[in-house]
């Protein structure tokens, strides 16, 4: 102690910032896994610092993304969990923990899809190199078990509460609602987000990028304005054009889904009726598709 101040605190805070300068490093290079050691190294000196638990959960959802096997991607996503769980209990009001917690638990549930899938397709009992297939990491099995469609909302909204203009948050809310994985009794507490003017230049962007046959692009618009907006049935007609302007089996399925979300908003909407003849087509469902353009034409 010098001078009222604890010199080995202070140490140990200049110590945890060399390393996270090293972990930034790291990983602005890619380098994901030694960029998780620095930021461990790191929370060693100052255990109080929630940014450096932040710093390890995006490294693991990095590693997540990167990764092909099931089991350890399971993993990677699920230490990107615990990770963001130890930054929210160090500091339950920053906003980017909820968005790193969000995301995470997106993931976890995501790969664990991904590594159910690949358990019922193995056709041998071991893997191509005559090795057991590997298993997802038993230490975190609390962590796996935690996560949930419900849980994942409830993070997207506490942070809402906190930071309602939160694009990531929101974005994650709404890629929920695409899926149906989000509560049924959701609409008061949407209806409470709605911002429709800063839905308008969103929905711009998308109009300008499909004008231009970017269809991909638009989708992701009319998106991030749904995020804002989820009740406006003009979005989900939009992007309805643009899965069908991609002209994939997979994407008329989603254009099939959005015309049948804006017809559920907007059941006199002509041009929903068109939207969703149009991806009925492209599915290959002729008679539905001609039964859903007459009903267009009835309401014209």
């Amino acid at each position: 102690m010098m001078d009222g101040v604890d010199v080995s605190d202070e140490t140990g805070k200049e110590a945890a910032a060399e390393a996270k300068a090293r972990g930034t490093t790291h990983f602005a290079a890619g380098r994901n896994e030694e960029a998780i050691l620095a930021y461990k190294e790191a929370a060693s000196h100052d255990p109080t610092d929630h940014v450096y638990h932040s710093n390890i959960c995006a490294c693991y959802l990095e590693l997540c993304k990167k990764e092909y096997e099931p089991a350890r991607k399971l993993d990677h996503a699920a230490n990107a969990l615990a990770s963001a769980n130890t930054c929210m209990s160090l500091n339950s009001s920053w906003v980017k923990g909820f968005v790193r917690k969000a995301n995470a638990e997106a993931e976890v549930l995501s790969a664990i899809k991904k590594y159910e899938e690949s358990k019922a397709n193995r056709k041998e009992p071991t893997d191509f190199d005559g090795k057991p297939w590997p298993v997802p990491d038993p230490t975190l099995g609390a962590v796996v078990e935690g996560a949930s469609f419900a849980a994942c909302e409830a993070t997207c909204r506490a942070g809402l509460a906190l930071e309602r203009s939160n694009a990531s948050l929101r974005l994650r809310l709404q890629l929920l609602r695409d899926e149906g994985n989000i509560a049924p009794d959701a609409e008061e507490a949407d209806r409470a987000l709605v911002d429709a003017e800063a839905a308008a230049p969103l929905k711009a962007e998308g109009n300008a990028a499909f004008a231009a046959k970017r269809f991909e692009e638009a989708a992701g618009k009319y998106t991030a304005a749904l995020s804002f907006n989820p009740f406006d049935h003009i979005f989900l007609s939009n992007r309805s054009a643009c899965y069908a302007g991609l002209e994939e089996e997979e994407k008329y399925a989603l254009a099939l889904q959005d015309a049948d979300g804006c017809l559920a908003l907007m059941p006199k909407f002509a041009k929903g009726y068109s939207r969703r003849s149009a991806a009925l087509y492209g599915l290959g469902r002729y008679v539905e598709a001609e039964a859903a353009a007459a009903m267009g034409l009835e309401i014209e």
